[in-house]
């Protein structure tokens, strides 16, 4: 009983903060300037190394870039996380 007390009034407060246009999750370190200067600098021949310190990111974080959409908002793009089990 307590559970489902408790699983009502997260739900509740997950439903108020997106009514007042709270985002849940961690921020995006890539913004949309960001990923457009990457690519540039990626075309132009500069070491993915420099390009990644110069943003702030990781390799792996700018090199995939090219895998991942960054419009995130697009339901029909299908879930962007594996299924826990």
């Amino acid at each position: 009983m307590e559970r489902e007390v408790t699983i009502e009034r997260t739900r509740a407060g997950l439903e108020i903060a997106h009514q007042l246009g709270h985002k849940g999750g961690r921020k995006r370190l890539m913004t949309d300037s960001k990923n457009e200067s990457s690519k540039k600098l990626l075309a132009n021949g500069v070491p993915p190394r420099d390009v990644a310190k110069n943003l702030g990111v990781s390799i792996p974080t700018l090199l995939g870039l090219e895998t991942r959409s960054t419009d995130l908002s697009d339901p029909a793009d299908g879930p962007r996380y594996r299924e826990c089990r």
